[in-house]
This record gives structure tokens, C-alpha cells and sequence, in this order.
């Protein structure tokens, strides 16, 4: 479970598939939107925005930044509900 979740920067979010903090978010070459790899899989590597894409439209999100932000959203178990 998310902390805060509607605090979110929806930048940070798989946008309009699972609408979820991106995980292990992959980028759209061309209209550069960034979606969850499960996600974006899921639809074959279409993008849902532009219409366009294979598996080669894509690229792993490695900005050191963004993947900081990401590790930064608190969580809360489901089992122990510890954060």
C-alpha cells in the first residue's frame, strides 16, 4: 500500500494504464512518455498515448534522478502494515 498516494507527482505515475508509481519504468523513444514495464508489456509495446511502438520504441528509465524519486514513495505493508 502507497503512503500518501495522492501526493504522488503524477509524473511519477505509469500513465493511463495502471495510473500506479512507476516499476522498472520504461520510456517511449518518441513522445517520451513513461510507463511500468509489466504495463506497457501487457499492451505489446503499444503506446497508449501516440498509438505508436514496438519493443524497440522503448528504452529502461535509468536517470538517476527520476529512479531516486521513485525509491523515495513509502509504502506500507499489507502483512504487518509497518512502512
Amino acid at each position: 500500500i502507497y503512503i500518501n498516494e495522492n501526493e504522488i507527482d503524477s509524473e511519477l505515475k505509469c500513465q493511463f494504464i495502471c495510473f500506479r508509481p512507476l516499476i522498472e519504468p520504461l520510456t517511449h523513444n518518441k513522445c517520451e512518455n513513461s510507463f511500468c514495464k509489466e504495463c506497457i508489456e501487457k499492451l505489446n509495446y503499444k503506446c497508449p498515448i501516440c498509438g505508436i511502438g514496438n519493443i524497440n520504441e522503448f528504452k529502461l528509465v535509468t536517470t538517476r534522478a527520476l529512479i531516486n524519486q521513485l525509491n523515495k514513495i513509502e509504502i506500507k505493508c499489507n502483512t504487518c502494515s509497518e512502512n
